[in-house]
């Protein structure tokens, strides 16, 4: 999914789990339906935009936070947060 909005495609995928909204972005970059709904998959797959020449900066931004470089700092960020608040509660 990650590599296709990157690609400047419009996804179409099923709705398994609330990560997938997050990845398309809420219907930005695409639309999810209902599992095992084909309908409303065949009816998406028939809306959907054609792709775009190329990928948009919003597009580019938004997969940026889905890098494995920015999850790391993400865990980075809260592990340092948790330690802190650990340190605070032995000092006090």
């Amino acid at each position: 999914i990650i590599e296709a909005i990157a690609a400047g495609l419009s996804v179409v995928t099923t709705a398994s789990s609330a990560a997938i909204d997050d990845l398309i972005g809420d219907g930005r970059f695409g639309t999810s339906v209902p599992v095992g709904d084909v309908a409303a998959f065949a009816a998406a797959m028939q809306a959907a935009p054609a792709p775009a020449a190329s990928p948009t900066a919003d597009a580019i931004a938004h997969v940026r936070d889905f890098t494995i470089e920015a999850g790391a700092h993400a865990y980075d960020a809260l592990f340092s947060e948790l330690a802190s608040a650990r340190a605070m509660a032995h000092t006090a």
